[in-house]
Parts: structure tokens; sequence; C-alpha cells
């Protein structure tokens, strides 16, 4: 699903709804904000004319202070359902976490979990690996292609 917004913060968003609800036009919020009526239009009517919720994480997902104690419980080779007892999970949850964070060897604790906004390392500061050649009649080409 795309991203609604249109190039408005937080705090206009929240004026928009504000306005919203105190019966402007989108005209008048549109005027408000800088921005046409029909992006104010478009971010309204996304919802029915209604508020979005604020976003809340699960009160069953592991928290920043738990996924820490994982990361160090690792790092000591501690084994995962020892590390499930100890913080009072399911070991399936442990190990899914681990597992999603890639695997014992580079889990880390990311602050806010890896989905969401943001989250990954961006497409451009990942370097492109070198094509490797499919047969023995192109690797000297491939070669001369990876030498400056």
């Amino acid at each position: 699903m795309a991203q609604l917004g249109w190039g408005l913060s937080p705090a206009q968003k929240r004026e928009l709804w504000q306005r919203w609800k105190a019966g402007q036009s989108f005209d008048q919020i549109g005027r408000a904000l800088a921005k046409h009526h029909s992006s104010i239009r478009f971010v309204v009517r996304s919802t029915g004319g209604f508020l979005p919720r604020t976003r809340r994480r699960r009160a069953s997902a592991l928290t920043l202070f738990e996924r820490e104690e994982i990361s160090r419980a690792l790092a000591q080779g501690r084994a995962l359902g020892a590390i499930a007892t100890a913080l009072g999970r399911a070991p399936s949850t442990i190990s899914r976490e681990v597992a999603g964070g890639g695997g014992r060897g580079s889990y880390r604790a990311i602050p806010g979990g890896r989905s969401g906004v943001g989250a990954g390392t961006p497409a451009a500061a990942v370097p492109a690996r070198p094509q490797r050649a499919s047969s023995a009649r192109h690797r000297p080409k491939a070669r001369a292609r990876l030498v400056p």
C-alpha cells in the first residue's frame, strides 16, 4: 500500500486532522498547510474521513531490552532454550527472532524491530557484487571489467 501523506510532516498531519475535525474545507486546510486541496482530500478520503489510529506494537512483541538480552546471551554462547527461560518467553519466539535477525552469528538488537519505515540498509549503501563469468572463455573479459 502506498504511503499516505503527500509530503506532510507529522505536525502538518496533526494540524490537518484538527482542522478537519473543526469543520474546515479541503481548500481552507490546503491554504493553511500550503498544499493543494486535492492532496488534502486524498489524505482525508483514504481513511473515510476518520482520523487513523496511532500505530502501536503488540503487548506481546519483544521489547528492545529483551532484544538486547538475546544479543548478549548469544554472544556468551547460551542456548536458545535457556535464553527463552530467562526472559519468560516461548523458545519458538526466541528462535524466530534470531532467525529473522540473521542467525546466531549476525544477530543484533535493533531498536524498533526490523520492519517499518527506514528498516534495513538502503540499496545505495550496499556495494554491488561483481558478476561471475559463466564460462572459462568469458573470464578474461570479466577480469578486464573489474580492473580499474
